[in-house]
């Protein structure tokens, strides 16, 4: 504990810290809430190098992408600046992370009081998470995709993955393939319809643009009254395609069961869910 006392101290300096505790849900980071006696409170991360390769590549993306929503929320009149972004905090050096001595990399945010859901609780919800993500991706519509670099290698490139999936079913193992013989039959008859977006970029019939890459419901901070506070997690906000952020969005908020749900039967489409999210706040983003 003391030495996460001292990394927090690299980046925070005008408080008192008085709690330490882990926090959320996620699988990638290690991540702890620290409460001051300044506020607000902190959110300390140690970024995981194995998944995120290239952490000033990733530190330079988000400092690019919340500057840019900081811009357009101030020139649309919003003030609670706070609650509506993530903020980095910098090091006295002016830099946005910390290596220490066993290579491991930490960064700092100001916490935002809100509340994350791993599943819907109700339509309404469906429709604050979607309209979030809705206007997430039409802020950054001008934001231009050449200096935001990739931050996982192929992350949603079909081709990508198919050649990965082709390289396990030559060389995986051999009861593995067979008790999964029906789905790798259903993965072939649907190669040509899952290209279907890569294709149209590499046509230039759609644009390659800035999304989100991982709009999964809790990646939606909401606050108190249920409203949609802002979107988080910007690690996979890179280069890309809208239409993958809506299916990824449909596929995660409409989901029956669990995202990593063992009994599939328990998988399927919730249509009232699919049909409560708001389109409206995504027609204009597939135009090109």
């Amino acid at each position: 504990m003391e030495e996460i006392k001292s990394i927090i101290r690299r980046f925070f300096t005008q408080g008192d810290i008085t709690d330490i505790a882990p926090l959320g849900s996620g699988h990638i980071h290690s991540t702890y809430l620290v409460k001051t006696t300044s506020k607000p409170d902190l959110v300390l991360q140690q970024i995981n190098t194995r998944v995120f390769r290239d952490p000033v590549a990733l530190m330079n993306n988000i400092s690019l992408i919340t500057k840019h929503i900081e811009n357009k929320l101030k020139s649309r009149g919003i003030t609670d600046l706070g609650n509506r972004i993530l903020t980095a905090l910098q090091q006295s050096d002016g830099t946005l992370m910390y290596t220490d001595a066993e290579k491991k990399v930490w960064r700092c945010f100001y916490y935002i009081p809100g509340r994350t859901y791993d599943q819907p609780a109700g339509n309404d919800q469906v429709y604050e998470g979607g309209k979030a993500y809705g206007n997430f991706l039409n802020i950054l519509s001008d934001l231009p995709p050449g200096p935001v670099k990739e931050t996982i290698r192929g992350f949603h490139n079909m081709a990508f993955r198919l050649r990965q999936f082709d390289d396990a079913r030559k060389n995986g193992m051999e009861d593995r393939i067979k008790e999964a013989k029906e789905e790798i039959q259903i993965l072939d008859s649907r190669r040509e319809e899952m290209m279907t977006i890569q294709n149209l970029g590499q046509e230039c019939k759609i644009p390659v643009r800035i999304v989100h890459h991982d709009t999964k419901i809790n990646n939606v901070l909401f606050d108190e009254n249920g409203k949609g506070l802002c979107v988080i997690d910007l690690d996979t906000v890179m280069p890309g395609y809208v239409h993958d952020d809506f299916g990824d969005s449909i596929r995660t908020f409409t989901n029956t069961g669990a995202e990593d749900d063992i009994n599939t039967d328990r998988v399927s489409i919730n249509m009232e869910y699919f049909e409560a999210y708001p389109g409206v706040f995504w027609s204009r983003q597939f135009q090109c």
